[in-house]
């Protein structure tokens, strides 16, 4: 493909010439150190050269302004080059698509199937009404590859910002963090993110509308019912990510709901961090009161929680939990002007200690519960 192949060049180019760059910068300051006698500096900073230069060093050693450059500058390149790869991937599925249609001689749906490419390879949504199970695939693997290019820039970028803060290049941290918050991707929880609904508001790529078939990192334990605006599972059934290492690193975990209107209804949303039960989990619970209405409470391996914000029948609310830097803070609110804004929120300083049945090795984001998640 002429545009691939355009873009790996570009890539390549840009990345010999930040090397280049910084061959000179390294040169630069380690002659500086060596007039000033500080041989020991300048022998640690042409090792640092040599290891980032040949591929071995990492964001964790790397010290120097000019070693926290490169990497990000190489995570940038890698990202763009990995976002180009995904891309290219999801246009051959659909092409595939096309010819399989054509071997068919299904005029029809070799019409759509074209339409289809078209808009992928012009990044527009799928046609109206548009519904085949292998572009529903490759689109849904396409949606996974650039969550994960999105949320290993992010992090490039957080440990940049740490690196220069640390080696006291205050301003250029905050050019860094400038930089970063024009991307888009600084949403919390860029290490891990999982988000549920369209709730959370930015991050866009990481964000997943509830429909017949779940995201590509959630799985159902047990049946759920469909319905237009999302899908209400069934007594009894939990959906949760599939990854469980939600413990050791920060996130942001979105749930978008519907409260029930009906004060006489019982039907009550779990949202929560963990295994999944009572013992083992940080739980989020939307439920009735009594005469106080619909209220949430925060659980912390108790089956009832302590009530920390009051919610309202037949409206949507976003039920978010997150880590960030260890707490856990959990909230619950509504999207004003395409933001989340918490209504209430209660944060936990140390989960694993506040729920003693709380695992890191099964420690996944899950909800459950008969409304309607959406």
């Amino acid at each position: 493909m002429p545009a691939l192949k355009e873009a790996a060049a570009q890539y390549t180019q840009a990345t010999r010439r930040a090397d280049g760059q910084l061959v000179g910068a390294y040169e630069a300051a380690i002659g500086a150190y060596t007039d000033a006698q500080r041989l020991d500096d300048a022998m640690a900073l042409r090792k640092e050269r040599q290891a980032l230069l040949s591929g071995a060093g990492d964001a964790a050693s790397a010290t120097t302004p000019e070693a926290i450059a490169l990497l990000l500058e190489r995570a940038k390149g890698d990202y763009q080059q990995q976002v180009a790869d995904a891309k290219a991937g999801y246009v051959n599925a659909v092409a595939a698509r096309v010819k399989a249609a054509t071997r068919q001689g299904d005029l029809p749906l070799v019409t759509a199937l074209q339409a289809a490419k078209a808009a992928v390879e012009a990044d527009r949504p799928l046609p109206p009404g548009f519904a085949d199970a292998g572009v529903a695939r490759a689109t849904a693997r396409y949606g996974s590859a650039v969550q994960a290019d999105n949320l290993r820039l992010a992090q490039a970028f957080r440990e940049a910002v740490r690196g220069m803060t640390r080696a006291g290049h205050i301003d250029r941290a905050q050019e860094i963090q400038a930089e970063f918050d024009a991307t888009g991707l600084n949403v919390p929880g860029g290490r891990g993110t999982a988000t549920v609904g369209g709730g959370g508001g930015g991050g866009t790529e990481a964000a997943s509308k509830l429909s017949r078939t779940l995201p590509s990192f959630l799985a159902a334990d047990g049946t759920y019912a469909t319905e237009k605006d999302g899908i209400r599972p069934a007594r009894g059934c939990v959906v949760g990510t599939k990854a469980a290492d939600f413990l050791s690193k920060d996130f942001v975990f979105d749930v978008t709901l519907v409260v029930p209107k009906a004060e006489g209804r019982d039907e009550s949303a779990v949202i929560g961090l963990g295994d999944g039960t009572e013992k083992g989990s940080l739980r989020v619970l939307v439920r009735q009161d009594g005469g106080w209405g619909k209220r949430a409470f925060l659980a912390l391996g108790d089956e009832w929680g302590k009530h920390f914000g009051d919610v309202r029948g037949g409206e949507t609310y976003v039920v978010r939990v997150r880590r960030a830097d260890g707490p856990v803070t959990v909230s619950v609110g509504q999207v004003v002007d395409g933001q989340f804004v918490a209504d209430s929120s209660q944060t936990v300083g140390d989960a694993a200690a506040a729920v003693p049945g709380l695992s890191g090795k099964r420690a996944k984001l899950f909800f459950s519960g008969g409304v309607l998640f959406t």
